[in-house]
C-alpha cells in the first residue's frame, strides 16, 4: 500500500515510517508545498495531523480532494468509518454508551471484556491475530506469552453463553478468535 503522511512532527513520521517495515511505500510530506498533486493518484492512504501547523489540516484535506476530483479521480482518504453502535446477530454494543446487549438484555462486561468484544464484531467472521488482540487491548510490555487473552476471552464466552444461543467466540488453534454463529 502506498502511504502518504502529511505531518510537520519529525518524530511522529520516524514512528509511522516503521510501517515500511510491513511492506507499505511511505512518503511524508511537511506541508502540500512542492507536493505534485497529479501524483496524488498514486496514494492509496492519506494521513494527515489535524494539528498541522501552517496551512490548516482541513483545508489541506479539502485541496486533496479537490484536486483528486479535477483530475478524474477519488480522494485517497478514509474516515475509520467505525459506526456507534455494532450489531451482529442478536449482539449490540453501543460503544458511546459503553454498553453490550444480546437479545435486547443488558450484559455485565468489564471494560476490557467490552474492548475484546468490540474487536470481534469489528471483525465479525474473521479471524482476528491472538497478538493483534493482545496488542490492541493490552500495549506492550506484558508479556505475550501471558495467558490474559484466553483468560479474558474465557469470561467473554462465559457471558455470550449465558445471554442466549447465537454468535460465539472460536479459537482458531495457533492463530485467534473468530466471532462466529
Amino acid at each position: 500500500m502506498r502511504i502518504l503522511l502529511l505531518d510537520d512532527d519529525r518524530r511522529v513520521a520516524r514512528f509511522l515510517e516503521g510501517l515500511r517495515e510491513e511492506g507499505h511505500t511511505v512518503d511524508v510530506a511537511r506541508d502540500l508545498n512542492g507536493l505534485e498533486r497529479r501524483r496524488l493518484r498514486e496514494y492509496d492512504l492519506l494521513l494527515v495531523d489535524v494539528q498541522l501547523s501552517g496551512e490548516a489540516s482541513l483545508d489541506a484535506v479539502r485541496a486533496l480532494g479537490e484536486s483528486m476530483a479535477g483530475m478524474g479521480g477519488h480522494p485517497p482518504f478514509r474516515g475509520t468509518g467505525v459506526p456507534d453502535r455494532l450489531r451482529y446477530c442478536d449482539l449490540e454494543v453501543d460503544r458511546l454508551r459503553h454498553v453490550a446487549c444480546r437479545g435486547g438484555r443488558r450484559m455485565h462486561l468489564t471494560p476490557t471484556e467490552l474492548h475484546l468484544l468490540e474487536i470481534l464484531m469489528l471483525n465479525a467472521e474473521r479471524v482476528v491475530p491472538r497478538t493483534e488482540v493482545f496488542e490492541t487491548v493490552w500495549c506492550p510490555p506484558l508479556d505475550p506469552t501471558s495467558n490474559v487473552v484466553d483468560v479474558h476471552m474465557a469470561h467473554l464466552r462465559r457471558k455470550l453463553r449465558e445471554g442466549g444461543a447465537g454468535p460465539a467466540i472460536h479459537t482458531v488453534r495457533g492463530v485467534g478468535y473468530v466471532l462466529r454463529t
